[in-house]
């Protein structure tokens, strides 16, 4: 199979703005042939936390995405999958949608949203797949429940991420080290795990936004990118990384006809995580499920669901 992956360098929350650039990549990935396109999580808009990102679902609502996926998806033969923040019966969801050329389609809303992401959107489901296509969005990768929640029939995975670093202040190069290791070794050890090609597109750039969830302090964050094409065995055949800005990969996969599973950690999370992000884990879903509660109706709005 022909399949791409689509890195941006999103301007935070202008959702006119990197709707249309992404199109732009999409149209270029559709010129070289491409049978699967996937793009980043919040494509749209990338994320931070910052109070811009509480408009992105209403502005997201006013383009019909799952319409314009409908159309290039029919018109030119091809898979497309991206998420973004959407409005459904009255909450707001981090939404994949795989649309098929055929015109069936699955929607994926992420099932727990990743620390300060919480603000924004609520839990969703765990429908993982739809026909042989499974689909995965960033820290989803990283968690033995998603692995026992795909199906075996799946064949390939659309995975995608916004990947944030930390604070570009910090002089913890330690922790910024591993941050991006684990960042480039996620969708490997995913395919390792599935036995199968993972597509996985993801952001560049710098975002801006408060530090955590209690604290008043700014900072910037880079976007770490590593959009990555990986074989059934784990192994990356075609990759962007962090110096590189708008682009996309164009590769041959080969697709099995099964995947030979690997043996599926039994705790909660695939790797053994460092205490800051446990905690940071903790403390951020918390909080951020208790201020979107306080605030969906008015990050909702009037919006047609």
């Amino acid at each position: 199979m022909i399949v791409a992956a689509i890195q941006l360098s999103a301007e935070l929350g202008n959702v006119q703005f990197n709707y249309s650039k992404a199109f732009e990549l999409v149209k270029q990935a559709i010129a070289k042939r491409a049978q699967l396109i996937v793009l980043p999580e919040f494509f749209t808009s990338a994320m931070a936390l910052n109070p811009i990102m509480e408009e992105v679902a209403r502005h997201n609502t006013e383009l019909d995405i799952p319409q314009q996926f409908f159309e290039l998806s029919i018109h030119h033969g091809c898979v497309i999958a991206g998420s973004y923040l959407s409005i459904i019966s009255g909450d707001i969801y981090n939404s994949m949608v795989l649309q098929f050329p055929n015109g069936e389609r699955l929607v994926h809303n992420k099932d727990i949203p990743t620390q300060f992401e919480n603000r924004y959107y609520t839990t969703g489901d765990r429908l993982r797949s739809k026909g042989h296509v499974g689909v995965a969005l960033c820290w989803e990768m990283i968690r033995s429940q998603t692995l026992l929640e795909m199906p075996l029939n799946i064949r390939i995975v659309a995975a995608g991420s916004c990947w944030w670093d930390l604070p570009c202040q910090s002089n913890d190069a330690p922790l910024r080290d591993y941050n991006h290791q684990l960042n480039r070794d996620t969708p490997p050890r995913l395919a390792g795990f599935l036995g199968v090609p993972v597509i996985h597109a993801s952001h560049v750039g710098i975002v801006t936004g408060f530090k955590n969830a209690v604290s008043d302090s700014i900072v910037d964050r880079q976007l770490i990118g590593r959009t990555q094409i990986i074989n059934k065995t784990g192994q990356i055949q075609n990759e962007l990384d962090i110096t590189d800005s708008d682009a996309v990969i164009v590769d041959v996969v080969e697709i099995p006809e099964v995947g030979i599973r690997g043996e599926i950690p039994s705790g909660f999370w695939t790797v053994n995580l460092p205490d800051q992000y446990l905690e940071a884990w903790d403390r951020e879903n918390c909080s951020g499920q208790e201020y979107y509660q306080v605030n969906r109706a008015r990050m909702v709005g009037n919006s047609p669901t």
